[in-house]
């Protein structure tokens, strides 16, 4: 039965009544409009006529009273479909007519599930005018008005009467109300804690009472009333529903102890799997992963729930587990979950595989991707395979798929369709062809005033203009533009210091404030080590450059680094570790445009280089 039946058929027949009563008190009887004939005067003292006008006057009463419950009626229809401005509207008009406390109640009920406190204090005096003695009803609502206005002494002064007076639905919402107060006022009087601890103990049964009471007392640093109000919640809903959970994530923010204590080895294991679940996700969220996939590793030899299952296969694959483990954790939460948790699973294997170049796999899992809401993830997954595996025009047809989609997906969106749909681009296109489509792209974002795309698109554009075209003074200006959307990015610090170094020596000086600045804030990393003692050693200060330049081409070996290093080598003294070096990064894959100028540079024939054995292969 809908909700508001159980409403709307006690407030009909109390309105019918109290109706009934405002009319037999008023005073006159109704004149309708009509002009009397002779003969109606001359029967005007007769029963008959007496009769008739009793009769008309009660028609006239039935249909007032039918019209405002059918009014109502609608009303309550309206407040259901999320018509609340309406409903309330509607119900004020009534209590302007009627005076009715029983319309007043509800009015002020709507007023303040809606927030709307100062419509809910004129409903108040409204009732107060009509109903001059004081009721729980009235109470009731005066109190959850205080609650609403953070009326915290009057709130505390008469939280024992309210919850004492209330009916099991009433005290239901008022639990419930409490709970959701305690998000925007933290601080109670001790007298609140009690009231709400002693209300709760007689309603154990009841899962918003445990609610109220977990919330209530993290707030207090009550931590054993907490914990068994947890547990006794757990045991009531095992399911847990969205009010648990909720309840779960305040404690955690309040007390992180409480749950520490509630979620311990001995007990977590009894629990219900949702509730083992969502402290699992408590873990994640708290970058606890390891604590996370620690704990998970027991409850699996007996579960069968494919959420936790799911959970393992993520803590699997972020604490780096076998691929073997990862997989067994996979196809137990495929196995057994709903074409959602199928998905999820399928999704997130598709990506693993992919990662690790096993794309035949990858796309296996691909295909198992089948619910509606992950279409937007699993085009993105498919043409990242297919690019990986330079299937262009396949690649294409999924980022047409992706880009007609007008939702994202779960898992990924619009930002990482554009960083594949720049991928294909670089690829396939020219580079003349590819700066039309940045700028094109440009215009577009610029259009929609969309900052981050801008400065993505901006730096993007810089890129293609010192790696692919050569034109460092243009990529210069866009990369100088580009910080001025983005101050402390250190991509683009250590781009525009790197492009300066291909300018003129006057420009030299900036570059290397700038590298300075970016090795600074990420001194881990490869490129700004490469960038930064490249500028060292264009500066004469080999010393400060070798180690530098050591430790990129160690993390990333690739010609461009070689070329650096080679340099600094063979001005060091160290011609053959230069030689080597250079031969290791000609014989990569990689660009080799700024190893040939390097060589070109020291006059060194690329054929007279050493010759490198075969590149052993190394099994995953």
């Amino acid at each position: 039965m809908l909700r508001w039946i159980h409403r709307i058929t006690p407030m009909a027949l109390c309105l019918l009544m109290a109706f009934g009563a405002h009319a037999q008190s008023q005073t006159g009887d109704p004149q309708p409009a009509s002009t009397q004939t002779e003969a109606e005067k001359a029967l005007s003292g007769s029963q008959f006529v007496q009769t008739s006008r009793a009769s008309l006057t009660r028609r006239i009463e039935i249909s007032e009273r039918a019209n405002a419950v059918f009014t109502l009626l609608a009303s309550e229809l309206a407040w259901g479909q999320g018509q609340t401005g309406t409903a309330l509207a509607t119900h004020e008009l009534v209590l302007q007519k009627s005076q009715d406390p029983a319309v007043a109640e509800r009015a002020m009920e709507m007023a303040l599930a809606i927030n709307a406190t100062q419509k809910a204090r004129t409903i108040l005096q409204q009732w107060q005018n009509a109903q001059p003695e004081d009721t729980p009803a009235r109470q009731r609502l005066s109190w959850q008005l205080a609650l609403a206005e953070k009326d915290i002494p009057f709130v505390a002064s008469h939280i024992d009467t309210v919850l004492n007076q209330a009916s099991e639905y009433q005290l239901r919402r008022l639990f419930l109300l409490l709970a959701q107060s305690s998000l925007s006022q933290k601080n109670w009087p001790d007298s609140v804690y009690t009231a709400i601890h002693k209300a709760a103990q007689k309603h154990q049964d009841m899962p918003e009472a445990m609610i109220a009471e977990a919330i209530y007392s993290a707030l207090g640093e009550y931590d054993r009333r907490a914990v068994a109000a947890l547990q006794k919640l757990a045991s009531l809903d095992g399911n847990m529903q969205p009010g648990s959970q909720i309840t779960i994530s305040l404690v955690g923010q309040l007390r992180p102890q409480v749950l520490t204590t509630f979620f311990q080895p001995e007990s977590f294991n009894a629990l219900p799997a949702v509730w083992q679940s969502i402290y699992i996700d408590w873990l994640i969220t708290h970058k606890k992963t390891a604590a996370a996939y620690q704990a998970l590793q027991p409850v699996l030899n007996h579960t069968q729930s494919p959420a936790l299952y799911l959970q393992a296969v993520f803590l699997a694959i972020n604490q780096r587990a076998q691929t073997s483990t990862i997989l067994d954790y996979a196809q137990q939460a495929y196995a057994l979950g709903d074409d959602t948790q199928k998905s999820k699973t399928a999704l997130m294997l598709a990506a693993y595989m992919a990662e690790r170049d096993r794309n035949q796999e990858a796309r296996q899992w691909a295909q198992k991707i089948i619910a509606p809401q992950f279409t937007f993830d699993r085009a993105l997954v498919q043409a990242t395979i297919e690019q990986q595996d330079k299937h262009w025009s396949a690649a294409q047809n999924w980022l047409d798929k992706a880009a007609k989609l007008k939702q994202p997906g779960q898992f990924f969106d619009q930002q990482n369709l554009f960083r594949l749909q720049v991928v294909q681009a670089n690829e396939t296109l020219i580079p003349a062809q590819y700066l039309n489509k940045l700028n094109i792209w440009l215009k577009q974002a610029e259009k929609q005033k969309n900052e981050d795309l801008i400065a993505q698109i901006i730096f993007l554009r810089g890129m293609v203009y010192v790696d692919q075209l050569h034109q460092p003074q243009k990529a210069a200006t866009d990369f100088r533009h580009y910080l001025t959307l983005r101050p402390d990015s250190v991509e683009g610090l250590n781009s525009l210091g790197y492009t300066l170094l291909a300018l003129p020596q006057s420009h030299w000086e900036e570059a290397l404030n700038l590298l300075e600045r970016a090795h600074q804030l990420d001194s881990q990393s490869a490129y700004i080590a490469d960038s930064l003692g490249w500028g060292y050693y264009l500066n004469g200060r080999l010393e400060e450059a070798l180690p530098l330049l050591q430790y990129a081409y160690a993390q990333y070996p690739n010609a461009e680094v070689a070329a650096h290093l080679g340099a600094v080598l063979w001005d060091s003294n160290q011609q053959d570790k230069a030689r080597q070096i250079w031969a290791e990064g000609r014989a990569s894959k990689d660009d080799q445009y700024v190893l040939i100028q390097i060589l070109k540079r020291f006059n060194i024939n690329p054929a007279t280089l050493p010759k490198l054995p075969p590149a052993s292969i190394k099994e995953e």
